[in-house]
Order: structure tokens, then C-alpha cells, then sequence
């Protein structure tokens, strides 16, 4: 936002290309250190990806200088269930003698990959659903960047959102021993999944070509547990 009086000047496609590039740069470092086992590496993406995507009234997103009409965008989510966490999983590790009982993604969990127009892609596909707590990518985006702290840390945040993030919305069961497990931080493996979408979509249509090698198979082999599919049988907090 410009202030009052200040000299401005007009950007060219050039530094849009150039920014573009460095946004996925930063994303795809980001997504190798999340996929050697840092599950943390990817706070303050969703602001990146905020830059990259989302329209305001104020602020205009970069990917409006590459005619996002006509881009088309890779999909792994295909939500068919009145609870669906699309192609997530739920995972254990243990670190500095605790457990993390969190969420991974990985495309093999993924019946179909899609292609969508990049409007329905962004603001109308849902990448988790349960009763009336519905969420699209924008919205994802719009709350972790804007609200939980990767651009702005507020004190009162999107109950729907922040339930997800704790636990309190979704899957929890028991273990033989008893033990209540609430898998926690869906955000970071959908935000890992938009992330893998967009660099596959925009390779796909030129608009970068930095080597891009994931690694989604790593953070399975640190489980404690193998993975376990989530079932209609588990308790669901609504």
C-alpha cells in the first residue's frame, strides 16, 4: 500500500518473472528441509504463497501478470466424504523423547491427480471438509498468512481453522494402551500439497525450471508407527 505523496513507479513483466522465481526458489528449499524431517521448515510459506495467489482489495496477487485464466493447476485432492482429509495421513514421530502426532501428504495417497482451471484450483476445490468447517486453498492460505503468524500473529483467529490445527476438529482415537491420540498441524501437509501443485503446475506451463526432486517418502520411514489409514471407526470431534 502506497503512502500519500510517495514517488511510485511502474514495475515491468521482467521483475514479475524475476520474483516469481525466487517465491518458488524459497518454496522448493523450504519443501526439501520438510521433507528431511524439519516439519516446522515450511512457517512462513503461506505468506509466499499469499503473494503469489490471493487478490484483495488492496494488494493484487503476482500471478495476475501470468493470465491465470488460462493456467491450468495439478490437483490431488478430490474430496468425495462428509469427513475427508484427501490425501493426507496420519503420522507419529518421536522427537527429543516426545511424540508429534501430526499429518503427512503424499501424492501416492492420492486417488487421481486433476487438472483444474486455476479459479476452481484456488477458491472453489475443497482441500479438507467435516460438517460445516469447509476450507478451499485460499482460505488456508488467507487465515495462516494473514492470522496464525506466518505474516501476522493475531489474537483472535478463524475458530473453524485454529480447531484443525489443534486437534479439536477431525479424527482422534485410542491406542491398546489407552492413550488418546489428536493428530495436530493439518496445515503444514496441505500447505506441502499446494506447494507440490504449484511448482508441477507452473514447470508444467514454463514458467520456471529450477530442478525440483521431493522426497515424499523419508518422513514415512521416521515414523514410530507404519502408516495408518484413518477409518470411519475412529471418534471424529466435530
Amino acid at each position: 500500500m502506497s503512502k500519500k505523496g510517495e514517488n511510485r513507479e511502474l514495475r515491468d513483466n521482467k521483475d514479475a518473472i524475476k520474483y516469481l522465481r525466487k517465491v518458488t526458489h524459497k518454496l522448493i528449499i523450504d519443501s526439501k528441509q520438510y521433507d528431511q524431517g524439519d516439519l516446522d521448515a515450511l512457517f512462513g510459506d503461506a505468506a509466499l504463497l499469499r503473494m503469489l495467489y490471493y487478490k484483495s482489495k488492496k494488494s493484487h496477487p503476482l500471478i495476475n501478470k501470468f493470465n491465470p485464466t488460462s493456467l491450468t493447476m495439478f490437483s490431488y485432492f478430490n474430496l468425495k466424504h462428509d469427513l475427508d482429509y484427501g490425501p493426507m495421513e496420519y503420522a507419529r514421530f518421536k522427537k527429543h523423547g516426545n511424540f508429534i502426532d501430526t499429518f503427512l501428504f503424499h501424492p501416492a495417497f492420492s486417488e487421481e491427480r486433476r487438472e483444474l482451471s486455476f479459479s476452481e484450483w484456488w477458491n472453489k476445490e475443497y482441500v479438507f471438509k467435516l460438517g460445516n468447517t469447509k476450507l478451499t486453498r485460499q482460505e488456508v492460505i488467507r487465515v495462516e498468512a494473514n492470522q496464525i503468524g506466518s505474516a501476522h500473529f493475531d489474537d483472535n483467529v478463524n475458530k473453524n481453522y485454529y480447531d484443525l490445527l489443534n486437534g479439536d476438529t477431525g479424527y482422534h482415537f485410542n491406542l491398546i494402551s489407552g492413550e488418546e491420540v489428536i493428530p495436530i498441524n493439518l496445515q503444514n501437509a496441505i500447505i506441502r500439497a499446494i506447494i507440490h501443485e504449484t511448482i508441477l503446475s507452473f514447470k508444467k506451463a514454463s514458467l520456471i525450471d529450477e530442478s525440483y526432486h521431493p522426497n515424499f517418502d523419508y518422513n514415512l520411514t521416521q515414523q514410530v508407527n507404519t502408516v495408518r489409514k484413518l477409518k470411519p471407526m475412529d471418534k471424529i470431534k466435530k
